[in-house]
């Protein structure tokens, strides 16, 4: 883990640069880890659980400037990034916003899973990314100045490619409201002992 991640539930901040908090649609995201076999799965505790995202505007902590739409320099910095260790039923929940939209790929969340042995050796790692239905993303830009930038959004989820790899794609479930804040829940199962990249 790189050591400029900070474990945390509340992923807004910035904590090593001078970014400070980020603005956009408060969104609760849960998750819960299960050991995936025989089509059903089992809830894995202390399971570590990072994830990381783009701000309202596109843009990543931690990235050089040419691969951000703004070309803001942002190395060294970790807001929208952050993780935790699940708990007895497999469940972490991290406070966020709803991530804003770049050019070539569809709104979504990275995350990836790991669960480590007695001596903290990874024995399983999985990565992967969360993704957000349209119509939902397409309100909360229109209702939140905080989103409000030049350019129109060009990858819709049908036409992401990471989208259309996964099988299914993990399309997170909302509840809430565009104008003022959204809870998420995904479950997401891991089959224990592989590494898998992502």
């Amino acid at each position: 883990m790189d050591t400029s991640i900070p474990e945390r539930s509340d992923i807004r901040s910035d904590t090593k640069g001078s970014t400070g908090t980020q603005s956009g649609l408060p969104l609760t995201l849960n998750i819960t880890v299960g050991s995936y076999s025989s089509g059903a799965c089992t809830p894995i505790a202390n399971a570590q659980v990072h994830i990381w995202h783009c701000n309202a505007q596109g843009v990543y902590s931690d990235i050089q400037a040419s691969t951000n739409d703004n070309d803001a320099d942002l190395t060294g910095e970790n807001f929208l990034r952050g993780y935790q260790y699940t708990d007895a039923n497999g469940k972490v929940t991290f406070t966020t916003i709803y991530p804003g939209w770049y050019s070539g790929r569809a709104v979504h969340i990275h995350v990836k899973v790991r669960v480590f042995d007695s001596s903290g050796n990874v024995t399983t790692e999985a990565t992967t990314q969360l993704f957000f239905d349209d119509s939902i993303s397409t309100a909360v830009y229109a209702a939140n100045s905080d989103y409000s930038r030049s350019g129109t959004r060009d990858t819709m989820d049908s036409a992401d490619s990471i989208y259309a790899a996964e099988s299914p794609a993990l399309l997170v479930s909302l509840t809430g409201s565009a104008s003022t804040s959204y809870a998420g829940t995904i479950s997401i199962g891991v089959a224990t002992g592989t590494i898998f990249g992502g």
